[in-house]
């Protein structure tokens, strides 16, 4: 089982727990209606239905198709023809008929969400009943989940604390409100077309201050409404759930419950896994109940602690334990990457009683002594300042690029000595991790890596690309005999030979026109190269090294990467190996 426990990417019919039910209101693509989940009116009678399940124009709306359907209800794609926008209409589930008192139910929790403004949370357009329907109207986000995004890899920690600080910030406005999502997950939380989470669905959502809307008096919590937020004894999604909710203690479920939640998105953007997993929802609800979550450092050992240490605090078991309010985990989260520089200032000098005045005889040779200094300031020292601190800065880079190599040939001389192999089996992530040091991290795998006929690697292979601060880098990995992999090595010296000295080779259409350097290690047992097309415009680096029974191969265009990236990388897969 996929240990992040993913639902498929199509919208999976009515699942027959409801506590597991996931759907996606926004990403998923048209599919045909399930018969297992026909529209009821709130009667509990099926309604007239066309082509799409439900009647079609629906009052002012026009369906134009199935965005998703789950556990929870059924979600189309409609046109608004009073106000000619696209919206997204949500049609609820409901188990049998709906009293006077539950319909009310409904619409006032609609107006709960409709309530909330901010940005970052997608509004409520309408709600209403049609032809004995009861639905909802929210705006339409043209974008992609988080969850898609999720699927992707591990997110750099700048963009995941980012994008994590919005919706605390949106939560914060929503709890100010009185409203508790209760549902939190990244199939929850769209992204806009310009990078912007918009937190979706409050289909859970409950308000914690009924009494503050007028005519509220006497009304119950909805803990004890079958027919609208209530779907059985637990509710949500179970992977991103808190304790408290997964115990089904409705009564304990406040605002921080969503700041447990936001801590689980937390966790797995930075890792690419959710922090608890388990092969069925009881054992799943058993170790968010009972287990600790996994330090974020077991998976990425880079992480800065302060970042792990807000993330583990808004998953602590008690919710007295976690943050107090969205707002100071937002406020924890920025504390973690941008510390607040305080500045002490003393206090002002106390001062003389009954000053006797003095006559200030040195202002005039002081202005002529300051003006004679600033001329010559600006005349001489100003460019002499600006060639030391040139100097200075290249001085400091040649330094960094120093302190850099030395590093990478202690890494070398270890990957040398005692690099533990992994097994001919092992697990993709050991073979390609998805993050290590230096903010580096895997956006894409793929199978099988191409023959390079020219360089003669024609080895069948896997590949993945890494992205990090100083640009991409390309990493392919062959299982190998020692003795075919120095005849490879020898192949890629000779080709890079024959560009250094002019040959143009079998491959006259090749961008690798010309060598710019060729080096070979038999001690590291690397052979590292540059080539460059005949313009300098495309650029390849490139070093390969064997061991173990593997052949790893790196391409990237920066020539400082291929020194310090390789031994880093392997050093990775060593520790996983070693695991």
């Amino acid at each position: 089982m996929d240990p992040r426990s993913q639902p498929s990417a199509k919208p999976p019919p009515v699942p027959k727990d409801a506590a597991t039910g996931e759907w996606s209101a926004q990403t998923a693509r048209e599919t045909p209606v399930q018969s297992d989940s026909p529209t009821v009116t709130a009667s509990g009678q099926a309604p007239p239905t066309g082509d799409l399940g439900i009647p079609n124009p629906f009052g002012r709306y026009t369906i134009l198709r199935l965005l998703g359907r789950g556990g929870m209800g059924a979600v189309f794609l409609a046109h608004d023809t009073q106000l000619h926008r696209p919206v997204a209409l949500k049609i609820p589930n409901f188990s049998g008929a709906l009293t006077e008192a539950q319909k009310e139910r409904f619409f006032r929790e609609a107006r709960a969400v409709a309530a909330l403004r901010h940005p970052n949370i997608c509004p409520v357009h309408d709600a209403d009943e049609e032809q004995g329907i009861l639905y909802l109207t929210t705006a339409y986000i043209d974008g992609q989940t988080l969850s898609t995004m999720i699927d992707r890899g591990p997110m750099p920690p700048d963009k995941a604390i980012a994008l994590v600080r919005n919706v605390a910030d949106a939560m914060q406005a929503a709890h100010a409100h009185g409203t508790i999502h209760r549902d939190l997950k990244p199939a929850n939380i769209m992204i806009d077309r310009s990078g912007e989470p918009v937190v979706m669905d409050f289909g859970l959502a409950r308000r914690t201050r009924w009494r503050d809307d007028p005519g509220d008096a006497g009304a119950a919590l909805p803990t004890a409404d079958p027919g609208l937020t209530q779907h059985g004894s637990v509710l949500g999604t179970p992977a991103y759930m808190p304790p408290e909710q997964a115990r089904g203690d409705v009564a304990a479920i406040g605002p921080q419950s969503d700041v447990y939640s936001v801590g689980v998105i937390l966790f797995e953007l930075l890792t690419g896994r959710r922090p608890f997993a388990a092969d069925d929802t009881s054992a799943l609800i058993e170790k968010i109940v009972s287990e600790p979550p996994p330090r974020l450092t077991d998976f990425y050992p880079w992480l800065d602690g302060k970042v792990e240490a807000v993330c583990l605090k808004a998953m602590a078991k008690d919710p007295a334990d976690r943050f107090d309010s969205m707002a100071d985990l937002e406020r924890a989260l920025k504390d973690a990457v941008e510390p607040e520089l305080r500045v002490v200032v003393p206090p002002p000098l106390p001062k003389p009683k009954n000053p006797k005045p003095q006559k200030k005889w040195w202002v005039k040779p002081a202005a002529c002594l300051g003006v004679a200094l600033f001329v010559l300031t600006v005349c001489v020292g100003g460019p002499t300042i600006a060639i030391y601190w040139l100097i200075e800065a290249v001085m400091d880079k040649a330094k960094d690029f120093k302190d850099s190599q030395a590093q990478a040939d202690a890494e070398w001389d270890a990957i040398t000595s005692f690099w533990p192999a992994p097994a001919a089996d092992a697990k993709p992530d050991t073979l390609l991790p998805p993050t290590f040091d230096n903010g580096r991290y895997r956006v894409r795998t793929d199978e099988p890596a191409p023959p390079e006929n020219e360089l003669g690697i024609t080895l069948a292979g896997r590949r993945g690309i890494y992205d990090g601060p100083d640009g991409e880098v390309e990493v392919r990995f062959y299982r190998c005999p020692e003795a075919d992999a120095k005849a490879i090595q020898q192949k890629v010296h000779a080709f890079t030979q024959s560009r250094l000295n002019g040959a143009g080779g079998p491959y006259a259409g090749s961008k690798r026109k010309k060598a710019v350097y060729s080096s070979q290690d038999s001690t590291r047992r690397t052979i590292t190269y540059g080539f460059h097309d005949e313009h300098a415009q495309n650029q390849e680096y490139g070093k390969l090294w064997y061991g173990g029974g593997w052949l790893y191969w790196f391409r990237t265009t920066h020539p400082f990467v291929i020194e310090s990236f390789p031994s880093k990388f392997l050093m990775e897969v060593g520790k996983r190996a070693s695991r």
